[in-house]
């Protein structure tokens, strides 16, 4: 990771995401089912939402010490970014490859 002018500290992300629910059960734990990791998730977070977004409070905490909100970054061309990095590739793979 970090391949990149300035290394890995170039990358200025960061991501808070849940594991699916069918994760959780797939262990087969006592304990550890997804509706059992919930509550855990919800004391966790500090849900922001977005002005106007319905929550699902059953899903979301909002007095956690981890600040949590929907990144909002929406690639709406998405399929037109898709073909453009098609298109790159095959031009990468005529040029150096063949």
């Amino acid at each position: 990771m970090g391949g990149m002018l300035g290394g890995g500290s170039s990358i200025n992300f960061m991501m808070y995401t849940r594991a699916q629910g069918v994760d959780f059960d797939s262990w087969a734990t006592p304990g550890w089912a997804a509706e059992d990791m919930i509550p855990l998730c919800k004391k966790l977070e500090t849900y922001h939402p977005k002005d106007g977004e319905k929550v699902d409070r059953s899903k979301h905490g909002f007095d956690g010490p981890v600040h949590v909100s929907d990144g909002g970054m929406r690639i709406l061309e998405f399929p037109l970014l898709l073909l453009d990095v098609v298109r790159v590739v095959v031009l990468y793979i005529q040029r150096f490859c063949l």
